[in-house]
């Protein structure tokens, strides 16, 4: 996923808070989450060193206990709620239209 809503209000009601180092590693998951299109996963170091703020684990420790929960599962895996619903928005609307595209095409091949 290369494009996610990032709706600045609800971004900074929730997050005016933060230090800047906090806002930065927040940002940098959220990014990361939707990227891969799936929560970060890891022990604090690997998820700290993931978005490149090895040097920075307290910070990123802190956004995690406020913004992230680690799955019941697996507790190395640290979903969050929103990014999870327009993860799963961007993959439905994907399958969609990749089902449409195939019923296109193959609507163009039995006409010819």
């Amino acid at each position: 996923m290369h494009f996610y809503p990032h709706h600045i209000g609800d971004y900074v009601a929730a997050t005016r808070h933060l230090t800047p180092l906090e806002d930065i590693a927040y940002r940098r998951l959220l990014d990361r989450y939707y990227l891969d299109e799936q929560p970060p996963a890891g022990t604090l170091t690997e998820v700290a060193r993931s978005v490149g703020m090895r040097e920075h684990e307290v910070e990123v420790e802190a956004v995690l206990a406020e913004f992230f929960v680690p799955e019941e599962a697996n507790k190395t895996l640290w979903r969050n709620a929103r990014a999870d619903r327009e993860v799963a928005a961007y993959q439905q609307k994907k399958a969609l239209a990749s089902k449409a595209g195939k019923a296109s095409a193959a609507a163009r091949r039995n006409k010819r």
